[in-house]
């Protein structure tokens, strides 16, 4: 009877064994990829400090999340090899969620720390409000223990990542707290914790950002700002119950505006609660029946939910009421592609390209001015860069007349020639923007070697 005992109880325990072990491996890599976030700021933040010890020609990279971890660390590598073996310094400064006004309120410190010789610019699609930073998780209905798990999010990127089927197929992306609209009725110019709080925020001084924060609350509890920007910065540090709070607590704010609508929807939807997000935005769209945000915000989840005719009516109403905007085309586009009508997903993808030659938001345009200005006021050159696979036109347009001391970096025709030879997917891993969106490796280093080859002309000669 004992060895019968032994026997069964054998393989009992091989099975135990090997589901210990595999829980073991699940644990390990979920903490390895906990670590690695906080280690990718860090080893940003220290390969900038060490830049500064260095004795090279130092490049400033000023963006947001097209910026930060990207193109930056291959350029110094290729401006070696183009300049026969000169020292090259590289600072990446880029700040996911950002956007240009933000830059410019940082560009001062950032110039007194690092002392560069060159600023390369590449930045504005944040200041728009139909833009929505990379969420590789999207709209999930899955329980909160797994969405808030690690190895789950990975396993969600691997699975969207292998589904994709052509340049059409669009996720949706979920609104950072730079999307949501800065201007309110009860804002107060007087907040400087406020501003405090922006400026430790994008220094990624977080707990002194939290501080500021709480601070303002207190002193303007009216001031809508605070609560946006304190939820988006517990969301961003996965502090979800603390940001959900945050952003329930907008309600007892009286008189309402878009920007509260956007910031507690956006919040919902990247936390896969999208039945509270729809209404929440619908509320808000019958408040603010022709705020674009709103609507973009809606058409989204639609798009996500593949209710491709509730989304399609939804941006061609957008399209009426900004019909010179190209932003809601690109999106027309991207649901025309999900309906396989690859004919009307053209057509609208050629007249959104059209008008985006010549749409500009006005923010957008004196930020890039004053950024110029400030370059130029302590002779350190201004590179300014367009995003890839856009036409440099707009840029140029901006400093019309007094575009002296400016180089310009074209990214247009060179993407554009790869994604139609090599496909889409080979140059960017995601279309957050419509035309573009955050580049692979393949899609950095091309943009990397495009811009060390435009600084070695300018300086090297041919």
């Amino acid at each position: 009877m004992k060895k019968k005992h032994v026997k069964s109880v054998f393989p009992l325990r091989k099975i135990l064994f090997l589901l210990a072990g595999i829980l073991f491996a699940l644990v390990a890599l979920e903490l390895g990829l906990r670590a690695g976030g906080s280690i990718y700021r860090w080893r940003i933040d220290r390969f900038n400090r060490q830049a500064v010890l260095s004795g090279g020609y130092r490049i400033l990279c000023i963006g947001e999340s097209t910026t930060s971890g990207e193109y930056p660390q291959y350029l110094a590598g290729y401006l070696k090899e183009l300049s026969g073996g000169q020292e090259f310094v590289v600072i990446d400064a880029g700040v996911p969620g950002i956007n240009t006004s933000d830059i410019l309120n940082s560009i001062e410190k950032n110039i007194q720390r690092y002392r560069p010789d060159m600023v390369i610019s590449m930045m504005g699609i944040n200041d728009t409000g139909l833009h929505y930073p990379l969420n590789p998780v999207g709209l999930d209905s899955s329980p909160k223990i797994f969405r808030n798990c690690r190895v789950y999010k990975l396993w969600k990127i691997l699975q969207e990542h292998i589904g994709r089927r052509s340049p059409y197929n669009y996720k949706l992306w979920i609104p950072s707290a730079s999307d949501s609209p800065r201007e309110g009725k009860k804002n107060h110019p007087e907040n400087n914790y406020l501003r405090e709080g922006i400026e430790k925020r994008n220094l990624g001084e977080y707990l002194a950002a939290e501080m500021a924060f709480l601070e303002s609350i207190e002193k303007f509890s009216e001031d809508e700002r605070a609560y946006i920007e304190l939820g988006w910065l517990y969301n961003g540090q996965e502090k979800f119950l603390e940001a959900e709070r945050v952003f329930a607590s907008l309600e007892s704010l009286q008189d309402p505006s878009p920007a509260q609508y956007m910031a507690s929807g956006g919040f919902y939807i990247q936390r896969g609660k999208y039945e509270e997000a729809v209404k929440i935005l619908e509320k808000g769209i019958k408040k603010y029946p022709t705020e674009e945000g709103l609507l973009n915000d809606l058409g989204l989840i639609y798009f996500k939910l593949d209710q491709l005719d509730k989304s399609e009516k939804i941006y061609r109403k957008i399209i009426e009421l900004n019909p010179g905007d190209p932003r809601g085309y690109y999106f027309l586009s991207r649901i025309f592609g999900q309906k396989k009508d690859d004919f009307g997903a053209q057509i609208f993808w050629q007249d959104a390209e059209k008008l985006s030659a010549s749409h500009m938001n006005q923010i957008t345009l004196n930020n890039y001015r004053k950024v110029r200005d400030i370059l130029r006021e302590k002779n350190i050159v201004y590179l300014c860069a367009q995003y890839p696979g856009r036409s440099i036109e707009p840029l140029k347009k901006i400093f019309h007349g007094n575009e002296e001391g400016i180089i310009f970096a074209d990214n247009s025709r060179l993407f554009r020639e790869a994604v139609l030879s090599e496909g889409y997917e080979e140059y960017f891993r995601d279309s957050f923007a419509g035309d573009f969106g955050h580049c692979t490796e393949k899609g950095n280093r091309l943009l990397a070697r495009n811009l060390a080859e435009i600084i070695a002309k300018a300086f090297i000669g041919d």
